[in-house]
């Protein structure tokens, strides 16, 4: 009888000695991705909110020295875009990953938002750009003024409420959804991260900036 617990009691202790090393290594892999995903997260909202601000700085100087803000809605896309390509770590043509934390093309929706057409076709009042991850396309929103709402959801950005974020926009400026996919580690299915962040500008006793 003493000799069968011997063995059972060495049975249990080879069988912890296998077990023990595996839970730790699943407790550190798990860690590990959480953490990816938490840093890569991060690391995008941080990028698509300096992007957006690159975009809002667009004024046109000439409308500005007339007394209306006005942005200037392709060069406030091409600025957004160069400014996530450096932030992520991306070929500022093709936007594609040269290294870092982010395994694929990102998709991005980018609304330059002036609220009227008054001053010229540099200046759309409502112009939306989709990048697929391959190619660029722009479309013409609704405007009317200040203010006026968009939501924000997973598909991009529309016109009114109902999506998952509303944004009001009480002043000329952007708004940007970035979604990503984030490297992976051997063996995880795919990450996909996305985050979006707005900016304005903003002017009060003749000085402006972008919030």
């Amino acid at each position: 009888m003493k000799r069968f617990r011997d063995n059972e009691q060495g049975f249990i202790s080879v069988l912890l000695l296998i077990l023990i090393p595996l839970f730790i290594f699943s407790i550190s892999a798990t860690m590990n991705i959480t953490n990816a995903v938490t840093a890569a997260s991060v690391d995008l909202q941080e990028a698509v909110a300096v992007a957006a601000k690159a975009g809002a700085m667009q004024v046109d100087t000439t409308a500005q020295a007339k007394g209306l803000i006005r942005l200037r809605s392709d060069r406030a896309h091409d600025q957004f875009r160069k400014t996530l390509a450096g932030n992520l770590g991306l070929n500022e043509t093709t936007l594609q990953p040269v290294g870092g934390q982010f395994a694929g093309t990102p998709k991005y929706w980018l609304l330059v938002y002036n609220g009227y057409s008054d001053y010229s076709p540099d200046a759309m009042p409502a112009r939306l750009y989709y990048f697929n991850g391959t190619t660029v396309t722009a479309s013409d929103l609704s405007y009317g003024g200040f203010p006026y709402t968009f939501s924000v959801s997973q598909s991009g950005i529309t016109v009114g409420a109902g999506g998952a974020y509303t944004v009001e926009m009480t002043t000329p400026g952007v708004v940007a959804v970035v979604e990503i996919e984030a490297t992976r580690l051997t063996g995880e299915k795919q990450i996909i991260a996305q985050r979006w962040a707005a900016a304005r500008v903003v002017c009060k006793d003749g000085t402006c900036k972008v919030i």
